[in-house]
């Protein structure tokens, strides 16, 4: 019987296309970072896979969201403009107030964001504040670099 995944990769699908790619390795990175870490295979669904031919997309993501134990956004400008990204994180944050718990977002700072980083901009967006107020991996530095590369290796295994 196939394992249920342990988090969920919420993300801009254009941006992983920009990027031909990057961020759908950073999740196979993390996922392989993780079992060489644990000894367990930690499966991080992402839409793009774990979604069937067939299937009712929307369903089948809140579905996902509803099982998992964490919320892995890709932080950049387009997440906070995305319908589906903040409904994502919406559901996730009701998922951790059910669960009594405060630390099952873990952001990806991939691209500068200036609803992050402006106060004012932050503050009309419950969401960014929401994110801004979580420890998140700096990715924006490493964006450029292979994944082989001895800071994105350490940083990825943090």
């Amino acid at each position: 019987m196939p394992q249920k995944p342990i988090a969920f990769l919420s993300y801009v699908h254009f941006d992983d296309q920009h990027e031909n790619g990057r961020l759908t390795q950073f999740r196979e990175r993390l996922s392989a970072e993780m079992r060489i870490q644990s000894g367990n295979e930690f499966i991080i669904f992402q839409d793009r896979d774990d979604i069937a031919w067939g299937q009712l997309w929307k369903e089948r993501i809140e579905e996902s969201l509803d099982e998992v134990t964490f919320l892995i956004p890709i932080i950049t400008p387009s997440y906070f403009k995305s319908p589906t990204c903040r409904f994502e994180l919406e559901r996730f944050l009701e998922r951790e107030k059910k669960l009594n718990r405060n630390d099952l977002i873990l952001p990806v700072y991939y691209v500068d964001c200036p609803v992050l980083n402006e106060e004012t901009k932050r503050s009309s967006d419950k969401l960014a504040e929401v994110v801004a107020a979580r420890q998140y991996v700096d990715w924006r530095e490493l964006r450029f670099e292979a994944f082989t590369s001895p800071q994105a290796g350490l940083t990825m295994s943090s």
